[in-house]
This record gives C-alpha cells, structure tokens and sequence, in this order.
C-alpha cells in the first residue's frame, strides 16, 4: 500500500472504532451508531438526501472488515449510481487506510463487490 504512514506505536489490540472517529473528526448521532455498530445481518438504510448514508456505509463497512474480522469478499456494498459508487470505494480505501495505520494490517478489498446496484446485472 503506496503512502501511507507507517504504523503508530500504540497497542493496536486497544484500537476501538470510536478512535478512529475521532482520527477521523467524525461524531456519528444516535442512529448513525446504531447503523454502524450493527452486526446482525443486512442492513437496510433508507434515508433522505444528505443525511450521512454513505458515510454511514463506509464506517459500518469498516467496522465489519476491521473489527468484526468479516473477508472483504463476504461484503456486497451497492448505492444506485456509480459515481455514488466510486466515492464509496474511495472512501473506504481511505477509512481503511487510517486504520492500516494504527494496526499495521492492510485490508484488501479488491474482492468486495463496491458498484451500484444496476452493474451487477451486467
């Protein structure tokens, strides 16, 4: 993984989803929270225009892959148009790098489905 910043020094057995929200200058409200930290299968997230879904996405997206261990390849992550799509897959490289940078871990995600809904049809 070309720049990034070499792990920190810290315990990254102690890294919690919260640090990195506030690495990230991220403050989720109640059910934002709730949409991140949940675990129990799909996650339906319906939601007006600039409400925060897709940062809801990717952070819920990082929680799984970093500290629920769940394989990138085992996450279908969809919105309906592709630029949407491609600020999906952009953010996640970048949410997944800050967490690299504590954990010294890379996380590939070159095997998850990140697109919009229609091109999986294709």
């Amino acid at each position: 993984m070309t720049g990034l910043i070499a792990p920190r020094t810290a315990d990254h057995r102690s890294l919690t989803i919260e640090h990195l929200w506030q690495e990230a200058g991220f403050t989720p409200n109640a059910a934002q929270r709730d949409a991140i930290l949940h675990r129990d299968g799909p996650l339906y997230l319906p939601a007006g225009p600039g409400s925060g879904k897709t940062r809801v996405l990717l952070w819920r997206t990082l929680n799984l892959i970093v500290f629920q261990g769940v394989p990138p390849e085992k996450i279908f992550l969809s919105t309906f148009t592709e630029k949407a799509a491609r600020q999906l897959k952009e953010g996640l490289r970048t949410l997944l790098g800050l967490a690299s940078n504590f954990t010294g871990q890379p996380y590939d995600i070159a095997q998850m489905y990140v697109g919009a809904v229609h091109s999986l049809y294709q």
